[in-house]
């Protein structure tokens, strides 16, 4: 199986000055990033290679590579092992017009104890082998591709990438901006705790979250741990679907007639009722409540038409969160409100609501 299954993978972002631009690369630049690689032993893991849309080829000898890197300035490459479309291991590097993007990919079956760190170490090679070009290291993150973990609501997204088990941080390129300054400073100053080590080595501030490669459940601990710390330090905002309480948004494509909902989205087969709640007693029609129940139960409307979700829609935040558990319990999928010009529903957690 290849890294998309369950591997892990280093992203790193070198950043050029604006001045720059669009003609940053040099017949140098490839083969800089590409030593360090060959030095640490990964780059003799690569049987094949591909650049932009041309067809994989077989990976030349070493002396031919070099040739063919001296001509990449605004390519985007990849050199693996596997299969083309999930790798065992793969380094791809894309040379932008505002800089260079590069990963490198495990699959499970290389991932050792020590290679949080030999990434780690990675990136600092590249530092000094990239020294006499105009990149500055920016952000490189070591993420789990895919692994699920308990995340801190409501969900947010950052140029720091979430959810990642190390980051490396370039100083030089953080401090050049007054917001990225901010953000170096917070992750400098802010306590780390157990399971959380902060270590500098001239440019570079490294952040590592403690874990065992091979327990997906300390893994798990760890990119949620991860987040937590990170999220305060760096500037976020909500990902899409998400509001400011933790709470989600029901996605509605379609509003048609059928009985006895006030609303039925037939792309989705989800089936909508507004109910009252009496607000001082949170009483609600009881009757109607069990002709819902029951077409929960039988996943169909009155008229037979098929329904894969039914979902109830009541006048507060406060009227769904007391009414959730009972819904769930009689086979409705969730209790919204309404809010702005859109409806939320509040997402449970372990500890409750």
């Amino acid at each position: 199986m290849g890294y998309k299954q369950d591997g892990l993978v280093l992203s790193s972002d070198w950043e050029v000055d604006v001045d720059v631009y669009g003609t940053w690369a040099t017949a140098s630049t490839a083969r800089a990033f590409l030593e360090p690689l060959r030095a640490a032993g990964w780059l003799a893991r690569a049987t094949h290679y591909w650049v932009d849309d041309d067809d994989p080829a077989p990976l030349p000898p070493a002396k031919e590579l070099d040739e063919l890197a001296s001509r990449w300035r605004k390519q985007t490459v990849a050199l693996y092992a596997g299969e083309a479309g999930d790798p065992t291991w793969m380094v791809w590097l894309s040379m932008r017009r505002t800089g260079l993007a590069a990963a490198v990919s495990f699959a499970r079956e290389h991932m050792t104890a020590a290679l949080p760190g030999e990434l780690a170490a990675l990136v600092a090679a590249w530092a000094k082998a990239l020294a006499n070009e105009p990149l500055r290291a920016g952000i490189s993150a070591v993420t789990p591709w895919g692994a699920d973990y308990d995340r801190p609501v409501p969900h947010r997204e950052s140029e720091w990438p979430l959810g990642a088990i190390a980051y490396v941080l370039g100083r030089a390129w953080h401090e050049a901006d007054p917001d990225r300054a901010e953000v170096l400073r917070n992750v400098e100053a802010a306590p780390t705790g157990p399971g959380i080590e902060r270590t500098t080595d001239g440019d570079l501030v490294q952040i590592t979250f403690t874990c065992d490669l091979t327990d997906p459940a300390s893994v798990a601990d760890a990119r949620a741990r991860g987040e937590r710390w990170f999220v305060p330090l760096v500037t976020t905002r909500l990902a899409p679907g998400w509001n400011e309480r933790g709470d989600r948004l029901a996605v509605i494509v379609d509003r048609d007639e059928l009985e006895p909902f006030t609303f039925y989205d037939t792309h989705n087969g989800i089936a909508y009722k507004t109910m009252v709640v009496d607000p001082d007693t949170g009483e609600v029609d009881e009757p109607l409540w069990s002709e819902l129940a029951a077409i929960a139960d039988t996943k169909e409307a009155h008229d037979g038409t098929p329904i894969k979700g039914l979902r109830l829609i009541v006048p507060t935040r406060a009227d769904a969160i007391r009414l959730d558990e009972r819904a769930r319990a009689d086979g409705i999928d969730l209790v919204a409100y309404p809010e702005g010009d859109a409806f939320w529903w509040v997402e449970r957690t372990d500890s409750g609501s």
